[in-house]
């Protein structure tokens, strides 16, 4: 298998380029500045490295699941850490255990990695073994809710 997140960096380079080549074709000047200034605040290669207590909270919806099952910890660890007390944390987690590579992704014909762990895992993590409590409502459940109540 290649390179894991070499594989989502691709896929989401080939999907932002779509989205921003249909958003230029439909307002040739509204996105320009936003995304030129935005270009140069990037950095070439992000490094997550933040002080602790800096968020109020942190969002990270369908990110995580594309982050190798094992450095997960690492990662959730950290955002714990840059979290004020009283902190919220928003992210997508897998529903079931998975890893592999779905060979159309997005119906592009792209293959893009996945890799999660089932969502009682994701619930019951401690922190002693690194991991942040997460109070994780299922996507599945969420959308139960929201077709049931119409």
């Amino acid at each position: 298998m290649e390179d894991p997140k070499q594989i989502v960096q691709e896929r989401y380079d080939q999907l932002s380029s779509r989205y921003r080549t249909h958003y230029e074709q439909l307002s040739p000047d509204r996105y320009s500045d936003w995304l030129t200034a935005l270009a140069i605040r990037l950095p070439v290669k992000a490094n997550l490295s933040f002080p602790g207590c800096s968020f109020d909270t942190i969002i990270a919806l369908y990110s995580l699941i594309h982050l190798p099952v094992a450095e997960q910890p690492d990662l959730i660890k950290n955002i714990y850490q840059w979290l004020r007390p009283g902190g919220y944390v928003l992210c997508t987690v897998g529903a079931s255990e998975w890893t592999g590579t779905d060979s159309n992704w997005n119906q592009s014909g792209a293959s893009m990695y996945w890799s999660h762990t089932d969502a009682d895992t994701y619930q019951s993590c401690s922190l002693e073994q690194a991991l942040l409590c997460l109070k994780v409502t299922l996507w599945r459940r969420v959308m139960a809710d929201t077709l049931t109540s119409r």
